[in-house]
């Protein structure tokens, strides 16, 4: 069973995502600023002229940018994914295993890339930025997103059946 502690810490850890507060939003700028001087730094070796400074992403040529601390930034996704996780878990088993850290740990690498791909995207272009942030790119990696979370949740416990063992 999960025990005080942890659930305490999940609730504060959703509870700072959802309302951006402290020590939330410093570990989200932290993890920003980390985003954004990757995607820099591939644009620019891909050939794309950009500039910017802490989450901050700008292609001069365009006259476009963006701010990684807008909704981009992988810690929103870490956001997302880990209560997720840990709920569908919880609702498989009913208990939270050391085993199942493995299988978040797998689910963080896997949606964290998907999201500097999709940062890639994003930062190239306006139309990259409308169908990644705003349109249907944004909607169809919330999907993926979701199935993932599940499809980890349900790996890590396709051993239980209703609290039961199976072999």
């Amino acid at each position: 069973m999960i025990g005080t502690f942890p659930a305490i810490g999940l609730f504060a850890f959703v509870v700072h995502y959802r309302l951006l507060g402290w020590p939330f939003a410093l570990l989200h700028e932290f993890v920003g600023r980390i985003d954004a001087s990757l995607l820099r730094a591939i644009l620019n070796f891909a050939g794309y002229q950009v500039a910017g400074f802490g989450t901050i992403v700008f292609r001069p040529s365009e006259n476009f940018g963006i701010d990684i601390f807008a909704g981009c930034s992988s810690s929103f996704v870490a956001a997302a994914v880990i209560p997720g996780f840990v709920i569908a878990v919880l609702g498989l088993r009913g208990t939270f295993r050391k085993s199942d850290a493995a299988y978040l740990a797998g689910l963080l690498l896997i949606t964290v890339g998907l999201n500097w791909l999709r940062l890639l995207g994003t930062g190239a272009s306006q139309d990259g930025y409308r169908y990644w942030h705003d349109g249907n790119g944004a909607s169809l990696l919330a999907a993926i997103y979701a199935l993932l979370v599940l499809g980890a949740a349900y790996r890590a416990t396709r051993d239980t059946v209703r609290g039961q063992v199976t072999r």
